[in-house]
């Protein structure tokens, strides 16, 4: 789990429920499937909007770089060797 502490309260994401303590203490429980599911379909059609119409994406190709650039940072200092897919 992953906790953040605050000079007024706490916040603690613990697999599916996130936790708030302090002042207005509240417990939110997601469904996950279909969170990223929810995400994944919002991005597809994010995507082909900004194809058909020309707007801007909501994030520029570098960011996606840069964030690609740390998850595999992340994974190479972790140590962790995965299979090659092909």
């Amino acid at each position: 789990w992953v906790e953040i502490l605050g000079e007024t309260g706490t916040i603690r994401l613990a697999g599916d429920t996130l936790a708030c303590f302090g002042e207005h203490p509240a417990t939110q429980v997601y469904d996950l499937p279909a969170c990223y599911r929810d995400s994944y379909s919002a991005t597809i059609e994010h995507f082909i909007a900004g194809l058909e119409t020309g707007a801007p994406f909501e994030t520029a190709p570098q960011d996606n770089l840069e964030t690609l650039r740390l998850v595999e940072d992340c994974y190479r200092l972790s140590g962790f060797e995965g299979e090659a897919r092909g």
